[in-house]
């Protein structure tokens, strides 16, 4: 699909509007993604833009799917819950040098018949997943008015869900550890930040089965029945930019996947071990709480420096 609009097979409509809502929401927190601090930011912030991505079908699917869809900006600071460009999550536990969080993440939809390997097979609705992330401090150099550069390691395991049809089905769980290196420039409503991340994921045999099954009904001379087994599922490497301004947003990602070594990858379902997916967000920023939001970020000498 090349057109930059939302194909009709995706709008609302009886039985697609929970997909939908959920694409939506997928699409936007794929550009809330780029860890921010909260350096004298305002408590909230609104406005409104358009995101793109152009994606595989499914890991491991030939071609792409693009999408194109208008997004609310919509960002809260509290001291628990948090919509900011580090996406929708609760900050659980935060001490010196380690965080948890509850984080959101998820996939695009499959329809029917949208690759070759899948023909005759039912669609895919989108999975949303949600679940704790541990995150550890490892280095950050406090050098603010140079810019400053941190790493990460960062825990997610997270629980997947379909959202369509039934209206909620459980589908495994994620776990996808990986390593983050950032620089972030400016210290208050202007910043911009780039980061590099890099990590393997893995996942349970449900999860597996949700994308790489083929049962015996839909078997075919080109086509064996299969079942995956739980476990690696390949790794992934993100190079993402994020420009925040007073008056608009700008963020922009490209993911490079490879699955040599999956649990899944002998599934006639997969046609391509290795793949690029990207994407870009560009929002206005209508207007802002006059009050601030606390610091919201992992305490250190450093930090005390940057009060």
């Amino acid at each position: 699909m090349n057109e930059t609009t939302v194909p009709k097979s995706l709008l609302p409509s009886h039985r697609r509007r929970h997909s939908f809502v959920l694409l939506l929401v997928l699409v936007v927190l794929a550009f809330y993604s780029a860890s921010a601090l909260a350096y004298h930011l305002p408590m909230w912030e609104w406005g409104a833009g358009v995101a793109g991505l152009d994606v595989p079908a499914y890991r491991g699917a030939k071609g792409s799917k693009y999408y194109a869809t208008p997004i609310p900006y919509l960002i809260y600071r509290g001291d628990i819950v948090r919509v900011d460009e580090d996406g929708m999550r609760g900050r659980l536990f935060n001490s010196d040098r380690v965080v948890l969080d509850i984080s959101l993440a998820g996939n695009v939809p499959v329809p029917k018949d949208h690759t070759s390997a899948r023909a005759g097979m039912p669609k895919l609705d989108p999975l949303g997943e949600i679940g704790p992330t541990l995150d550890f401090s490892l280095w950050h150099d406090g050098k603010r008015s140079l810019g400053k550069t941190s790493l990460w390691l960062r825990l997610p395991m997270r629980l997947a869900f379909s959202v369509g049809d039934p209206l909620i089905a459980s589908q495994g769980w994620v776990f996808s550890p990986y390593m983050e290196a950032a620089y972030r420039k400016g210290a208050s409503r202007s910043f911009w930040r780039v980061s590099l991340s890099l990590g393997p994921l893995f996942a349970s045999r449900r999860y597996h089965d949700y994308f790489y099954k083929v049962p015996d009904e839909f078997a075919t001379a080109t086509r064996p029945a299969y079942q995956p087994d739980a476990g690696y599922s390949g790794s992934r490497a993100t190079v993402s930019m994020l420009i925040n301004s007073r008056h608009w947003f700008l963020g922009a990602f490209a993911r490079y996947d490879w699955l040599d070594g999956a649990a899944f990858v002998k599934s006639p379902l997969v046609e391509t071990r290795r793949y690029f997916a990207t994407g870009f967000a560009v929002a206005w920023v209508f207007g802002a709480s006059k009050e601030m939001a606390p610091h919201f970020h992992v305490k250190n000498e450093h930090a005390k420096n940057e009060e």
